[in-house]
């Protein structure tokens, strides 16, 4: 009974204190002394107070025990500090006394009306603060992380709030910027992402890089025409903003400054701006309308399309989100800018005028819409990305003015089915078809001397392509990946085979090296484990590595010329081989049209011939077997497994293997 009457007058305690602990009253301490608050709150209490109102003079020794009251010390420790409301309305920060903060900058002291740098940072558990209507200026980082705030009040005193103060005060719903304050600082609110309005007073000339960055909460802006400079980012991923008007006064926009900017539909553009704006509004994908008026001196609208001030560079285009549209470029426009129609996805046609001389990086990028293109006569240049992942598109046309095609400037186009390259074209640069899987066919011109690395890299839909004997340079995993093609033949003028040129070209199950080959880098044919002939027609091996081809070594055959298998017998690796001395033909490689010869299902398959030319096929000892004429774009001749056919279209010939 004893220890039942024990247990219950426990539990009384216990519920006792809980209610205390929730009800406790604000303590107000006056320290007329700076450095002598640890001597007026006993330790007993130190860690129990919540609610705090101090008076008087505070230096650094009273703000390093507030800190620790509030949840961390001197060296960025935890403590068990319960404090969470303080108020220092009435009192003043003098300089003085220990530092405060040694985790953040290094030893912090305070400084006479100052709020200083990473005073409260990551202070999460203070939900209430009110500041010293002395403070002057509150120091970078000084409330940044405290999570747990609701509501500022900053006094009319401040005219200085340093970079990141308020970074990451999450649950901070208003806040009021003093009129003395001229420049908000960079990333001063960011992350602030229940903030809904911010009103910037009129003495603000500068807002800073990031400043309000990812204040997914804002609704509402006020920008005064004070302002003059809005930095990079300063309202990027702000997305409940839905329109803003940038005031008169206003001559720069930074990069990105309202980027991803989701919910934004209507932006008005002020006379006054002097530098571009063309990256400003990236990845809008609502904007619907760019109000500039008729005298702005800078830009000019045709239809919501922006504009350079002489219309001759289309800068940025709205980005309809739910609708579908079609767009005709002003005849005015001779480049498309960079980013123009990035991720317009709703874009389902495009007219380009024939003024237009230059399609920019990544001006279509990501348009899956996008069906079709066609490219007028006038453009020179598509730059890199111009096309980017535009996975709708099924056909693009490319005139022979264009002399520039960019780096990956169609890759990730994984409808596209068939591509001529024009003959102005003398390179195919980096990854321009990277990853177009759909794409069955292509042709490369006579024109063209380098296919630079990956150009085609897993473009898996190609059965067949010409490399044509123009061709001196093939690039690092140029058709890496195409498990479609079943032959190829490497020109004549190639010296050296660069690293993974046909790595996982599964489909592959036979190849001819020319005599112009002197090196095959490491897994030039990786992977190509169906290869069942290699013609090399060099009498001197070309150096070649252990892994240049996958073990293929007991179900290949290789050919080499009359005389020539001792040196290859001798030669490391190729002496893993089969090695078989072919028997030559007087019959002659010609470099001409862009015409394809592949097997398939036991047949030759003719591609692409001039109609009225013949077709013959020998044998490796110059016997003709067969002699067609070309009716068709594509001509089927059946033919016995032998070995080895030597294929005469028009005036090129081939050698081809079937199995």
């Amino acid at each position: 009974m004893k220890s039942t009457k024990h247990l219950l007058f426990f539990i009384l305690t216990l519920i006792s204190m809980n209610v205390y602990a929730q009800e406790a009253p604000p303590i107000t301490i006056n320290v007329a002394t700076s450095g002598t608050l640890p001597s007026l709150i006993p330790s007993s209490k130190k860690y129990e107070i919540t609610n705090l109102t101090l008076t008087g003079f505070l230096n650094g020794t009273d703000i390093r025990f507030i800190r620790e009251m509030a949840g961390r010390d001197y060296n960025g420790n935890s403590t068990v500090g319960k404090l969470s409301v303080l108020d220092l309305s009435k009192a003043q920060i003098v300089a003085g006394g220990e530092a405060y903060n040694r985790y953040y900058y290094g030893d912090l002291y305070s400084s006479l009306n100052s709020i200083g740098s990473g005073t409260f940072t990551g202070f999460s558990g203070l939900t209430s603060i009110t500041i010293p209507n002395s403070v002057k200026s509150i120091g970078d980082d000084a409330f940044s992380g405290c999570s747990g705030l609701t509501s500022m009040t900053i006094p009319n005193s401040v005219t200085t709030i340093g970079k990141s103060a308020f970074s990451g005060c999450s649950g901070l719903t208003s806040i009021t910027i003093p009129n003395g304050v001229t420049i908000i600082e960079s990333g001063v609110f960011g992350y602030c992402s229940e903030l809904t309005s911010i009103t910037i007073p009129i003495s603000v000339t500068t807002i800073m890089n990031e400043a309000f960055y990812s204040c997914r909460g804002l609704t509402s802006v006020t920008i005064p025409n004070s302002v003059t400079t809005i930095g990079v980012s300063a309202f990027e991923k702000c997305n409940g903003l839905t329109s803003v008007t940038i005031p008169n006064s206003v001559t720069s926009i930074g990069v990105s400054a309202f980027g991803n900017c989701s919910e934004l539909a209507s932006i008005t553009i002020p006379n006054s701006l002097t530098t571009g704006v063309e990256y400003a509004f990236i990845d809008c994908n609502s904007l619907k309308e760019i109000i500039v008026s008729e005298d702005n001196p800078a830009y000019k609208s045709i239809e919501g399309v922006l504009l350079s001030k002489d219309g001759r560079k289309l800068i940025a285009y709205p980005k309809a989100k739910s609708n579908t549209y079609n767009y005709t470029i002003p005849n005015s426009v001779i480049t498309i800018e960079e980013n123009a129609f990035n991720a317009c996805t709703r874009l389902t046609s495009i007219t380009i005028p024939n003024s237009v001389t230059t399609i920019g990086r990544n001006a279509f990028g990501g348009c899956d819409g996008l069906t079709s293109v066609t490219i007028p006569n006038s453009v020179t240049t598509i730059k890199d990305e111009a096309f980017y992942a535009c996975r709708g598109l099924t056909s693009v046309t490319i005139p022979n003015s264009v002399t520039t095609i960019g780096q990956v400037a169609f890759a990730f186009c994984s409808g596209l089915t068939s591509v001529t390259i024009p003959n102005s074209v003398t390179t195919i640069k980096d990854g321009v078809f990277y990853v177009c899987s759909g794409l069955t066919s292509v042709t490369i011109p006579n024109s063209v001397t380098t296919i630079e690395s990956g150009a085609f890299n897993y473009c898996s839909g190609l059965t067949s392509i010409t490399i044509p004997n123009s061709v001196t340079i093939i690039g690092d995993y140029a058709f890496g990946g195409c498990r479609g093609l079943t032959s190829v033949t490497i020109p004549n003028r190639v010296k050296s085979i660069g690293v993974g040129v046909f790595d996982s070209c599964t489909g592959l199950t036979s190849v001819t090296i020319p005599g112009s080959v002197t090196k095959i880098n490491k897994e030039a044919f990786g992977r190509c484990t169906l290869i069942k002939q290699i013609y090399c027609e060099g009498t001197t091996p070309p150096d070649i590595y252990f892994d240049t081809f996958s073990d293929i070594y007991n179900t290949c055959k290789l050919y080499v010329p009359i005389g020539s298998s001792t040196a290859y017998r001798a030669a490391p690796y190729w002496s893993k081989f089969n090695i078989i001395e072919q028997v030559t033909t007087s019959i002659t490689d010609i470099e001409v049209s862009n015409i394809n010869v592949y097997t398939e299902n036991g047949s030759i398959i003719v591609k692409g011939g001039k109609l009225g030319d013949t077709i013959c096929i020998y044998n490796v000892s110059g016997s003709l077997l067969h002699k067609i004429k070309i009716t068709d774009n594509i001509v089927r001749i059946s033919v016995a497994p032998q070995s080895l056919y030597i294929v005469k279209a028009g005036d090129r010939s081939f050698k081809i293997a079937m199995q």
